[in-house]
């Protein structure tokens, strides 16, 4: 298991801000636009296929698109989550500085 696959099944707070300033740097600038682009592209793109290719079943359109927003979803999350360790951090440094 690498560095990175301990760090995603850790519990870890440090761990948790590491991913999300991962996650925050990767999707920031033009490759986020690009991930965000091919994403939605994706999407666009099944959601036509679905109407034109009678032969899949709908819910494996369906599914892929949904794989998708998980994806989006999950990246967006690690980043929510980081940021909020990082405030927690913040306020208890704050708060032990007060009482000293």
């Amino acid at each position: 298991m690498t560095g990175l696959q301990k760090r995603i099944s850790s519990d870890s707070s440090e761990d948790k801000i590491y991913l999300g300033q991962l996650v925050e740097k990767a999707t920031q600038g033009e490759f986020g636009d690009l991930l965000r682009i091919i994403i939605n592209g994706i999407t666009a793109e099944e959601l036509a296929k679905s109407s034109i290719d009678a032969k899949m079943p709908a819910d494996r359109y369906l599914g892929r698109i949904e794989g998708l927003n998980i994806l989006q979803d999950k990246l967006i999350l690690m980043i929510d989550i980081k940021n909020s360790l990082v405030e927690e951090l913040r306020k208890s440094r704050r708060v032990g500085a007060e009482s000293d």
